[in-house]
């Protein structure tokens, strides 16, 4: 696979892609797709002579006139590029994690085939790394392509000016959707009251119908002293819907993390190309394009742009991966905090007899509990946050 050179960083985005997947087209089945979407032939079953628009279609035209496609070549086409991608450029587009050389890339990273196909696609993978899924791959079906998602987890690995250079290579590249978030970490922006005051005020109209909303929220307990319900696990405030191709959550990160204190408040927009075209531009400059979503998401942009050169002078000249590495950061804290409360409730009560009735010292108490590994739940997140 040939690559573009390699650009200059991009300087520091406010704004995080929090979710990403796309579509392409293995080169070999290129000149098929292009053929079949120039609309050249006549589906034969249509009294009218329809053009035929997409590579299914093309499909049943080739198999009327007696010059049927190999299916199997074009599903084997597909699968082929799908791990020649992985495992030629993997190590490049997940530049920010450790295994980012070729040796250590082939040690930890895998794709795991599911029972099943997803979405159309015929053969579906786990991308799996040192252990843990951060996505889901697949090739074949009826367009004879290929489909990467990526996890949330697995965007804060993807170094995005590598990805947006080697996507560009693709032919017939899509991006399907992707999720752009902005962390208000200080709660400058107002969190969930004004997110829902912003709907009230219109500042979520753009053009044409005004989108609709909706609220959730978990962990609901009654207020002390009051008639009122505390959502101590967080709330989400909703506008617009994934069938319309753009969804907005205003979400209570911190609160969701596990610590009941915390302002941190995420605004994210999920966009999908249901009816619109996804620019890859959106991966390297997400708050332009951020800013342009909404009246209200230029608004909040742009109080988190003030507090963050307030907090930080040189905000302007700060990596783009400083604000991602403070969510990582701050999701690890919360982690962790999680993770000790349920031990103190799991153990506490026995290190409380192993202490008292026993007589044990403390270091006697450790020696007896602890053990050489790392709960599951912090391996890939909590503990590298720590120790940043």
């Amino acid at each position: 696979m040939r690559l573009p050179p390699k650009q200059v960083p991009e300087l520091k985005q406010l704004c995080i892609i929090d979710y990403l997947s796309f579509t392409w087209c293995p080169a070999e089945i290129e000149p098929l797709r292009r053929l079949a979407q120039s609309g050249r032939f006549v589906d034969p079953e249509s009294e009218e002579g329809k053009p035929v628009k997409n590579m299914a279609q093309f499909i049943k035209y080739r198999e009327s006139v007696g010059d049927p496609l190999d299916l199997h070549q074009l599903e084997y086409a597909a699968l082929d590029e799908l791990k020649t991608f992985f495992m030629s450029v993997g190590k490049d587009i997940f530049a920010n994690c450790e295994y980012s050389t070729a040796d250590l890339w082939e040690d930890h990273f895998q794709l795991i085939e599911r029972a099943g196909g997803v979405f159309g696609y015929r053969r579906a993978f786990d991308l799996v790394l040192d252990g843990h899924i951060i996505g889901l791959a697949a090739s074949g079906g009826q367009q004879g392509s290929c489909y990467v998602s990526v996890t949330g987890g697995g965007c804060r690995l993807l170094d995005f000016n590598s990805v947006h250079r080697i996507l560009r290579s693709l032919p017939l590249v899509k991006l399907t959707r992707v999720d752009v978030a902005l962390d208000d970490f200080a709660g400058v922006t107002g969190g969930y009251d004004a997110a829902e005051q912003a709907f009230l005020d219109d500042q979520f109209v753009t053009r044409g119908k005004p989108p609709q909303c909706d609220r959730n929220g978990s962990g609901g307990v009654k207020k002390a002293g009051t008639r009122e319900i505390e959502y101590t696990k967080g709330r989400t405030f909703y506008v617009g819907s994934r069938a319309g191709g753009k969804l907005y959550r205003g979400y209570e990160k911190g609160k969701q993390g596990g610590d009941t204190e915390s302002l941190w408040f995420r605004h994210e927009v999920e966009l999908r190309s249901s009816n619109r075209e996804i620019p890859l531009h959106i991966l390297t400059k997400p708050d332009q394009y951020f800013a342009g979503f909404y009246p209200w998401s230029a608004h909040v942009l742009e109080l988190v742009a003030e507090a963050d050169a307030a907090t930080v002078p040189e905000a302007v000249t700060v990596p783009i991966r400083k604000r991602d590495t403070q969510s990582v950061k701050m999701a690890a804290v919360a982690q962790y905090n999680r993770s000790v409360e349920n031990a103190r409730r799991v153990v506490g009560g026995v290190i409380n007899v192993m202490r008292k009735a026993r007589g044990l010292s403390d270091e006697q108490i450790i020696d007896q509990l602890i053990r050489d590994a790392v709960p599951r739940s912090m391996h890939r997140v909590a503990v590298p946050g720590l120790m940043q």
